[in-house]
């Protein structure tokens, strides 16, 4: 397992976060690794395997999706190209692109986070919970 959690994913109130993420990621150990941490923190998971299924899904569910974590680099459709198509239809859009490479080249200005590969739960719990809750920001 890619991930360790401590314990679960918390509000401000402490009450936990019960939301639907779409997980996009094209590495099945990956994707596993990431929706049994998202799992253990109570969070209902679509999955998709690459940016153009990732997209159909959120346009079919996307009254029901809450948020969307996405790999950068992917056949078919990139997270990046994914994102840009999402916030095309809908830029209220709440989507976090994981990337093992970052560069300048990149245009990721409408995620709402941008976390690096490798990265640790608490890291990711966090952006979950900015991105849910982005008046909390600070």
């Amino acid at each position: 397992m890619f991930f360790q959690p401590n314990n679960r994913e918390t509000t401000n109130k402490g009450e936990n976060l019960d939301i639907t993420i779409l997980l996009v990621e094209d590495d099945e150990e990956v994707r596993e690794a990431f929706k049994d941490l998202l799992k253990a923190y109570g969070h209902n998971v679509m999955e998709a395997d690459d940016g153009s299924s990732g997209f159909k899904i959120w346009q079919k569910h996307r009254n029901e999706i809450d948020l969307i974590i996405s790999d950068y680099h992917m056949k078919q459709m990139s997270g990046e190209e994914m994102l840009h198509a999402m916030h095309d239809v809908d830029p209220e859009v709440s989507v976090i692109i994981v990337c093992g490479r970052l560069n300048n080249s990149m245009d990721l200005k409408k995620a709402r986070s941008v976390l690096a590969k490798p990265l640790k739960a608490g890291d990711l719990v966090g952006a979950i919970t900015s991105a849910i809750h982005p008046r909390e920001r600070n």
